[in-house]
């Protein structure tokens, strides 16, 4: 058995095989090891890993002292010549003594992985736990802090009430806390100085637009309140930010070097029209914030939205160029080597240190060292000593899904697309096609995996999209670069030239565009799949078992006549069938059987979401249909299970900014369950006060009820319901939860407003007055209702009462989902699934 074989890259493409030389994995199992007990730890705690590091070392010595005995044991005679320098080889005169040996000393690597990773990540951890930050955030204590900001403040347009609003968003700010005080503590308003270290990170949430400008580097003080951190990371809090910052220190040079260049970048970006303009500074230097949101929920449906952010392949474009134009100018290794180094440097510093880049630049470096001292390159190992090196570094990184991806993909090309491009090669396609199928190929397919445990799905465009995508992105990423320097080294005509340079990088852009829209439109373009680990592991067994049919020539034939077959059928559904959710949709009610779930949309990839039905997976495929990436409010009429039952479904892979409630807590176990979700997530919980108004991005939702709280009804715990009606697009909806016929009456007495659309309450029950659908005189009527249901659920009273007051009745039982769609038509009713 031998650690090398295949064929060793001699970079992180396919091109740089180098036939003859092997494959180095040795690394390969330190890599993980370090990897898996960061994440043990992160999610444990610093004393479960001092636990998982003493076994580790009494493991890995008994390994390294057993692995050399045997070594000694061995009484042959050893083969000379190239074999000599090889004892792990397996061809050998000793039996399967080396083969055992080699077992051994792969034990005692992973070991000493385990002992580094736990070590490190302990360490800060047990750090974090011990500042104060931590415990002022348990007690959401109000401070004065002086923070060092460590990212560029990213726009994310969600308020802290939950609202959406493109006018007044919401600032996402990443710092250190330098300095801390309590306001307020003494009686005569003083401040208490906190000691706190130079590493406790915190995400901040800020309003105020003084925010927007800040640059990496730069000293702020600022007031505001801290809460517990929700991920398992190295965050010591939250902060919720009140106010303007103070600015105390600018940034470094360097940094505001690197401002002028992505401002410059950014003016002359506008030239192009959008959404094309926004994708040129998205993928040249990771500035997303003119990127249209519409074409970022296009390129998630067809897997390409790495492309926005910076990865290895924009260093690897920047690092090429740069070496390509010292080579053919005469210059020599070193020269290069400098060159590319100083590159590598700039362009971390101009894209900010994003985990993939992190992992690219380290990657990088090694690369350029090996080339000083004239030595081939591995990109393996480069990968497992970059892996290993920034994981002792910052354990955070274990749980980036950025460093995730990138670590996948990069293995993906480098262990996978070598040989699938060799094997094309053999087969008669040419090389420059054979690597432009196998590199997109093997980089999806190694990420398969982790993106459907963070998304959901699985994406079945993203391989094509992604190679016709290619041809793109080199070109946008190095006129992009060029075109932000141009602008700022250029005396006198950098602007004009700068704009010229975007306006060259503008055709590649449209051509990206055209991809994500025709790939976003396919009715097929993502497939629902289980979240989390549990999807994750699953997606790659079945990669697994289909890489081993696939040796079979039976299997192979099989599958491309699969393939074919459904081509010919789905091509022309696709034609025939309208892409659901329809275009100009404003709501639709969930089917999740004998439940409730809608969802408003208040924004791109955006909803208000009210209740969450009884089973979580069909929520979460809800959601996922209909591109839902972000939840702006969720509320909950009432804490029944066929309400409360789905709320894992409708945070899974999405961000939920802020919950609301009623004052009821009945039944006890459903808000419990409630607010355990709540806490797991980290979402603040609002009170629906009756006559409130909330602004949620393009829509305002209005607490009507309950008018008074019930007791000694039929169920108080639907009569208690929240009752809200949301207004967005022109289109006016009542969403009156449970609400039986005393909660009616109340609602009836004080002013049921007229709507568009009624979500009838309680599932059409018979227990309802009609003189409530009178007053709110819906032109549509949705039924969430399960079908063959034993309550007998909708009441033919109910359907006949609304069809007499002229509406539309739909019903998730016989339709599936339902969609309401405001477009040139007027009001229309759109459905999916079932009928």
């Amino acid at each position: 058995m031998n650690l090398k074989s295949g064929v060793e890259p001699g970079g992180v493409g396919p091109n740089s095989v180098e036939p003859g030389r092997e494959r180095d994995l040795r690394l390969a199992a330190p890599a993980l090891a370090v990897w898996g007990s960061t994440l043990w730890v992160l999610h444990h705690s610093a004393v479960a890993g001092m636990w998982l590091a003493v076994p580790a070392i009494a493991v890995g010595a008994l390994a390294f002292r057993y692995s050399s005995r045997q070594l000694r044991d061995v009484d042959c005679d050893q083969p000379s010549g190239p074999l000599a320098a090889q004892p792990l080889a397996s061809e050998h005169h000793c039996g399967w003594w080396p083969d055992r040996r080699l077992v051994l000393l792969i034990v005692a690597m992973a070991c000493i992985g385990v002992v580094f990773g736990s070590g490190a990540a302990a360490f800060r951890v047990a750090a974090r736990d011990s500042s104060p930050v931590v415990a002022l955030a348990a007690q959401h204590s109000a401070v004065e802090v002086e923070l060092a900001i460590t990212d560029d403040p990213r726009a994310i347009g969600v308020g802290n009430s939950g609202a959406r609003n493109s006018a007044s968003p919401t600032y996402l700010v990443r710092a250190k806390i330098l300095t801390a005080k309590l306001r307020d503590t003494a009686p005569t308003g003083g401040h208490e100085q906190i000691a706190v270290t130079r590493d406790d990170r915190v995400v901040a949430f800020a309003r105020d637009a003084a925010w927007r400008g800040l640059l990496p580097g730069q000293r702020v003080l600022a007031t505001g309140v801290l809460s517990p951190a929700t991920r398992a990371d190295l965050t010591a809090a939250t902060l919720s930010l009140s106010g303007a910052p103070q600015r105390i220190r600018p940034p470094p040079w360097h940094q505001r070097s690197a401002g002028s260049v992505r401002d410059g970048l950014r003016n002359a970006s506008e030239v192009v029209p959008q959404p094309a303009g926004g994708l040129i500074p998205a993928l040249a230097v990771g500035d997303t914030s003119l990127l249209d949101a519409q074409l970022v929920e296009q390129f998630r449906a067809t897997g390409m939205t790495h492309l926005t952010a910076v990865s290895g392949a924009n260093l690897a474009l920047v690092i090429g160029a740069v070496l390509l134009g010292s080579r053919r100018i005469g210059l020599g290794v070193t020269s290069c080597t400098v060159l590319g180094m100083m590159a590598m440097i700039g362009f971390v510093v101009l894209a900010r240190p994003s985990p993939s880049v992190l992992r690219a630049a380290v990657m990088a470096g090694i690369g350029l060292a090996a080339l000083a001292l004239g030595r081939s390159r591995a990109a393996f190992p480069a990968l497992a000593l970059a892996v290993i090196g920034l994981l002792c570094y910052d354990p955070a990184l274990a749980v980036s899904p950025g460093f995730v991806l990138s670590v996948f993909a990069t293995a993906g090309l480098v262990l996978l697309a070598p040989g699938w491009s060799s094997a094309l090669q053999l087969r008669g396609v040419p090389r420059l096609i054979a690597d432009a199928l196998a590199v997109p190929a093997a980089a999806q397919l190694a990420c398969a995996p982790v993106i459907a445990a963070l998304a959901g799905s699985v994406s079945l465009v993203a391989v094509p999209a992604n190679l016709l995508a290619s041809i793109a992105v080199g070109p946008i990423t190095v006129l992009g670069v060029v075109c932000g320097l141009a602008s700022v080294c250029v005396p006198g005509l950098g602007d004009q030239l700068a704009t010229c340079l975007a306006w060259v990088a503008g055709w590649p852009a449209r051509w990206l565009v055209t991809i994500a829209e025709h790939g976003a439109d396919w009715r097929y373009a993502q497939l629902s799949w289980p979240g989390g680990l549990g999807g994750a592991a699953l997606l790659a067994t079945v990669v697994l078992l289909g890489a081993v049919a696939w040796r079979y020539r039976v299997c192979r034939w099989s599958c491309a006549a699969l393939v074919a077959g459904l081509l010919l059928v789905l091509v022309p559904m696709q034609v025939v069938h309208r892409p659901w959710p329809p275009q100009d949709w404003v709501m639709v009610a969930c089917d999740v059987g004998q439940g409730d779930a809608a969802a408003v949309r208040v924004g791109p990839a955006s909803a208000l979401v009210i209740d969450a039905g009884p089973d979580p997976s069909l929520a979460h495929r809800c959601l996922t249909r209909l591109g839902i990436s972000h939840i702006a409010l969720f509320v909950l009429s009432h804490p029944h299970a066929d309400h409360v039952g789905g709320l894992a479904g409708v945070s899974r892979g999405r961000r939920v900014a802020a919950a609301m409630a009623g004052a009821s807590h009945d039944p006890a176990a459903g808000y419990r369950r409630f607010t355990r979700w709540a806490q797991r997530t980290g979402v603040a919980v609002l009170d629906a006060e009756v006559g409130s108004r909330h602004v949620v991005g393009a829509a305002t939702i209005t607490v009507l009820g309950p008018v008074a709280p019930l007791s000694g009804t039929r169920s108080d715990a639907n009569n208690n319901s929240v009752v809200v009606t949301v207004e967005v697009a022109g289109v006016t909806m009542l969403f009156p939860g449970d609400v039986e016929n005393a909660a009616q009456l109340d609602l009836i007495a004080a002013s049921v407003p007229e709507v568009d659309v009624l979500k009838v309450p309680h599932h059409g029950s018979s227990y309802s007055e009609p003189e409530f659908f009178d007053a709110a005189s819906p032109r549509v009527a949705l039924v969430s209702v399960g079908a063959d249901n034993d309550y007998g659920h909708p009441s033919s009273m109910v359907l006949r009462r609304l069809h007499t007051g002229g509406a539309h009745v739909a019903r998730t039982d016989r339709q599936g989902d339902l969609a309401i769609v405001a477009g040139r038509k007027g009001l229309t009713v759109a459905h999916h699934g079932v009928g």
